[in-house]
């Protein structure tokens, strides 16, 4: 987000603000277990749980780029549908370093597992 957090919430890990393996659920769990985990903007539960499938190309990071729109070129285009995509979000199965916002995963389409998922945004019409 435009905040610059370090985590979802704010810049302070909490192990109680998200289902990361410093939780010790092992599992998955429903949304709003972890109200703490809640950003300034409303959106839930965006860290941990599951790596969140993102339709971003996965791509490495370029660096020493002092232009950063430059590195992100190209990431949202059209790709083959068997590229790897980026993944965010942290999971159950990851740790604290793995919940942060700037951290990523990558995965291709064939990859499955209880650490994998997709969210949805349904946003109310005004």
């Amino acid at each position: 987000g435009n905040g610059g957090r370090r985590y979802a919430w704010g810049d302070d890990f909490d192990a109680g603000a998200c289902n990361t393996f410093e939780a010790h659920i092992r599992g998955t769990t429903p949304i709003g277990v972890f109200p703490g985990c809640d950003t300034p903007e409303g959106l839930v539960d965006i860290s941990g749980n599951v790596w969140e499938w993102t339709d971003s190309v996965y791509r490495p990071y370029r660096p020493h780029r002092s232009d950063r729109r430059a590195a992100d070129a190209g990431r949202d285009d059209a790709a083959p549908a068997e590229t790897r995509r980026v993944l965010r979000g942290g999971s159950w199965s990851y740790g604290r370093e793995h919940a942060r916002c700037a951290a990523r995963a990558l995965a291709g389409p064939g990859n499955r597992g209880n650490f994998l998922g997709s969210r949805l945004l349904c946003v109310s019409p005004a």
